[in-house]
């Protein structure tokens, strides 16, 4: 399970309940995450106008930074790689690169 907060961090849990990991990197809050495909790891993005990629054992791979501010949602678009971002009152879609 994952969670997050205005903290700035997310907490990778287990299925009975307790806390694996505690993961830090936003400067702000954390507005959101999601899992990628096939278990690949997941997303978060948040006031600190990041999008963060981190790989399921909650290491950092990639991230990007938005040109306008506050990061406020973030969804899957056509190709798995491709990501509707709400940022800074804009709207646009991006490629995120998960490869190393």
């Amino acid at each position: 399970f994952l969670s997050w907060g205005e903290d700035g961090t997310l907490r990778l849990w287990g299925a009975a309940g307790e806390e694996r990991a505690v993961l830090r990197g936003h400067e702000s809050s954390v507005n959101g995450a999601l899992l990628l495909p096939d278990d690949a790891g997941f997303l978060s993005w948040g006031g600190d106008g990041t999008v963060r990629i981190w790989e399921k054992s909650g290491q950092l791979r990639n991230l990007w930074l938005s040109p306008c501010g506050s990061v406020t949602h973030v969804e899957p678009y056509g190709k798995w790689d491709h990501y509707l971002i709400v940022f800074g009152g804009h709207v646009g879609i991006i490629h995120l690169a998960f490869s190393g």
